[in-house]
C-alpha cells in the first residue's frame, strides 16, 4: 500500500473523527470544539483562542435581584411594613395625656416662675402642637431584623437606605397621628366630666 493511500486514510479518519489538529506539531487539540487558531500576523505563529462563551454567560441565580423593585416599589412597601409594625396603642394613651399635661406645666411655670403670666397660655398651647412633634421624632425607630434582612437580599445599597429612611419617616408620622389622636380623646373626656359636673349641680 503506497504512501498516498496512508496520507487519504489517515485524512478521512481525521474528518470522520471531528478532530482538529497542530498544522505545526501534528497533536490532536484537546476540546477542539473549543479551540480555534489565528495566526499572528507578525511572527507567523498560532495564536490559540479559547471560547469563553460559557464563562461570560451568567445564570438566572447569579442575577442582581436589586433590578427586581423599582424605587417606588421599594418605597410602597415600607410605607406598608410600617403600617402592619405601628403599635399606636402606647402613643395614644401616653403620648396624649403626657404632652397635654407636659404643655399644662409648661405654661404654668412660665406664669409662676418666670413670672410672665400674659405668656403662660401661648407657652400652654404652643407646646400641645409643638410637643407631639418631639415625642414622635426624638424616640429612635427600630426597623425589625427580618426587615433587614429581607432589603439585604432583594434591594441595591442605596434601595436599603431608602427604605429605612420612608420606613422611619412614615412610623414617625404615625407617632404624630396617634398622640394627636389621644390629645382629642383627652381633651374630650376632660370637658365632657367638667360638663357633666356642671350640670349636676
Amino acid at each position: 500500500m503506497s504512501n498516498l493511500t496512508f496520507i487519504i486514510i489517515f485524512m478521512l479518519l481525521s474528518f470522520l473523527s471531528g478532530g482538529k489538529f497542530d498544522p505545526t506539531t501534528g497533536e490532536l487539540i484537546q476540546d477542539s470544539t473549543k479551540v480555534q487558531f489565528k495566526y499572528d500576523p507578525l511572527t507567523g505563529l498560532p495564536i490559540i483562542i479559547k471560547d469563553n462563551s460559557k464563562i461570560n454567560q451568567i445564570e438566572p441565580n447569579n442575577i442582581n435581584v436589586s433590578t427586581k423593585f423599582l424605587d417606588i416599589e421599594v418605597k410602597d412597601k415600607a410605607i406598608k411594613d410600617a403600617n402592619n409594625d405601628f403599635m399606636g396603642f402606647f402613643w395614644t394613651v401616653g403620648g396624649g395625656p403626657g404632652s397635654l399635661w407636659a404643655s399644662f406645666l409648661t405654661g404654668q411655670f412660665t406664669a409662676e416662675v418666670l413670672n410672665l403670666p400674659s405668656l403662660a397660655l401661648p407657652a400652654l398651647i404652643g407646646n400641645i402642637y409643638l410637643l407631639p412633634h418631639v415625642f414622635s421624632n426624638t424616640v429612635n425607630v427600630n426597623i425589625p431584623y427580618y426587615h433587614k434582612i429581607y432589603c439585604e437580599k432583594n434591594f441595591s445599597s442605596l434601595q436599603i437606605k431608602l427604605y429605612e429612611n420612608e420606613y422611619k419617616k412614615e412610623i414617625e408620622i404615625l407617632r404624630l397621628k396617634a398622640v394627636r389622636k389621644g390629645q382629642g380623646g383627652t381633651a374630650g373626656i376632660f370637658f365632657g366630666f367638667v360638663f357633666l359636673v356642671m350640670a349636676s349641680l
